[in-house]
């Protein structure tokens, strides 16, 4: 995804352009359409250069030299290397985009994020795509990279991400609200993430480096470092109905403003207007992605596991938001450093978990974002109370272990708070079964005769038999209520007593928080 943000903010730079033809006059419409996206009057040849070549126009572009163009704010700053692109204008006013680079980056968040460096780097790399003026955005792309590398460092972690053989496609189709509809299918021959948990003893890295490894740098002791490595893998996301006209004004009024302490009454406007515009920003959003033979390197051991499934997916900003979020881990296997023989037999070989979390005011916390926060002021956030009622349902779990199904569903719903600062509360009900359970008390009953270690577990599945229900397949069966006042209920039996009532803490008119005593 960051390849394509790349991608897409440098096809915004010849967006306004609409010459047919492959002349000087075609290069000078592209320049002036670029500076006038910038917000320039005219742009250097620093920045970038046109120039007709057979036909196509080759593209010049440098990000160092468009940086500069924006007032210094001590903020991002970063090294990218410059790049050439071919750009041919088509008989449908498209145009077709293609380069062998993608931009090395060396960037430095600075204030945004405090102390830190990332890196990208590729190798190898191809891209074409079709852009679309009018939609503002590309219509199809490919790409092909050999390699990528993307690295983090700050003083207390390092990462660097890499991939071999990645591959994708995007597919773009307007809609008639105005909006757009893609799916980005990217495959990865290999991927590995190494991260590294650091003490620094000594000085950062300079602008313009890779961050240094740890693992070399004498300064820094390592104090945990895992390395997580999966073979061949499939990443999916799919957009409906995205606002991306919206969201380009939006980006395009940030840049323009993004330097200012503070707006003007008529753009401060704009800007809550634009906002407000913009949502929900999509209808549906969704990322899935599958990994096969995936290995966690940790200190411990290695963890491991056949296959991984997960899926995310949100309904937009609205009063009803909703996330769905799904994952299947198969085949897991753990390092035997860590646990024993023992304790193995009783740990997880499969896992599946379907999770909804709806019921999300976010339309009115960006509402409030757009109306009550004054720009620039970091101190002044958006206060929000929720006056809904989110809701946290689990739709599907399901874990194998030791021969038998631990199967799990309910609903979390959590009470509207009628004030920012008040602890959320809510009430939840959920189904646990397990079949053969008194096989895996009996099997876990005698492990724990050889292993000490699981007596409490064992004694933990003895009080759970006592609560269960047995069902007429010999499984068991809990169903557990939980409510806002602190109690547990057990199949109808009260397992937790409810919390003791706290007085709540007034408020005075100087903003003092008193605490009333409790008694005695």
């Amino acid at each position: 995804m960051r390849r394509l943000l790349l991608i897409s903010a440098s096809a915004l730079a010849i967006m306004p352009a609409t010459a047919q033809t492959i002349d000087g006059g075609g290069a000078s419409e592209i320049l002036n359409g670029v500076a006038e996206w910038l917000g320039q009057q005219k742009l250097d040849e620093k920045v970038i250069k046109v120039l007709p070549e057979t036909d196509n126009y080759r593209v010049t572009l440098s990000l160092n030299e468009i940086l500069k163009l924006f007032p210094k704010q001590g903020l991002l700053k970063g090294y990218f290397t410059k790049f050439d692109m071919l750009v041919r204008p088509m008989a449908d006013g498209t145009w077709s985009v293609s380069s062998d680079q993608i931009p090395t980056a060396y960037i430095d968040p600075g204030g945004i994020v405090g102390n830190q460096k990332i890196n990208l780097h590729t190798g190898d790399e191809n891209w074409t795509g079709l852009f679309d003026p009018d939609l503002r955005m590309f219509r199809t792309i490919s790409f092909d990279v050999d390699y990528l590398s993307i690295g983090h460092d700050d003083s207390n972690y390092f990462g660097r991400l890499r991939a071999k053989s990645a591959k994708g496609e995007l597919s773009v189709r307007p809609v008639k609200s105005g909006g757009m509809d893609f799916d980005l299918l990217q495959t990865f021959g290999s991927l590995e993430n190494l991260s590294i948990k650091k003490r620094q003893k000594g000085v950062g890295n300079s602008m313009g480096q890779k961050p240094a490894s740890p693992e070399s740098n004498p300064r820094t002791a390592v104090v945990a470092k895992t390395i997580l490595r999966s073979g061949s893998a499939r990443a999916d996301v799919i957009g409906k109905n995205i606002r991306n006209r919206e969201i380009f004004e939006l980006l395009a009024f940030f840049s323009t403003h993004a330097v200012e302490n503070s707006l003007k009454k008529t753009d401060q406007f704009e800007w809550g207007s634009k906002l407000k515009a913009a949502l929900p920003f999509w209808d549906k959003l969704s990322f899935t992605g599958q990994y096969s033979d995936v290995v966690l390197e940790t200190p411990f051991g290695n963890f491991a596991t056949k296959s991984v499934f997960h899926r995310v997916a949100s309904d937009g900003f609205s009063n009803n938001s909703q996330f769905d979020y799904d994952i299947r881990l198969q085949g897991l296997d753990y390092p035997t450093p860590a646990f024993s023989a023992e304790s193995l037999a009783f740990l997880p070989t499969d896992i599946e978990l379907a999770m909804e979390v709806g019921g999300i005011d976010l339309e009115t916390l960006i509402t409030k974002l757009a109306t009550d926060v004054t720009w620039g002021d970091g101190e002044n956030r958006p206060s929000h109370d929720w006056k809904s009622s989110p809701r946290f349902n689990i739709s599907k779990g399901v874990a194998h272990i030791n021969g038998a199904e631990l199967t799990l569903t309910g609903e979390v719903i959590f009470a509207a708070r009628a004030a920012q600062r008040e602890a959320p509360k809510f009430d939840s009900t959920t189904t646990w079964e397990m079949s053969d359970f008194d096989g895996v008390l009996g099997r876990l009953t005698e492990a724990s005769e050889r292993e000490p270690q699981l007596n409490r577990i064992a004694a933990f599945a003895r009080l759970a038999k006592a609560l269960g229900k047995r069902l007429p397949n010999g499984g068991r069966q809990w169903i557990v209520s939980q409510r806002q006042d602190g109690s547990i209920v057990v199949n109808d039996r009260l397992a937790v007593q409810a919390a003791p009532i706290e007085p709540q803490p007034k408020l005075m008119d100087e903003g003092i928080l008193v605490y009333p005593q409790m008694p005695r």
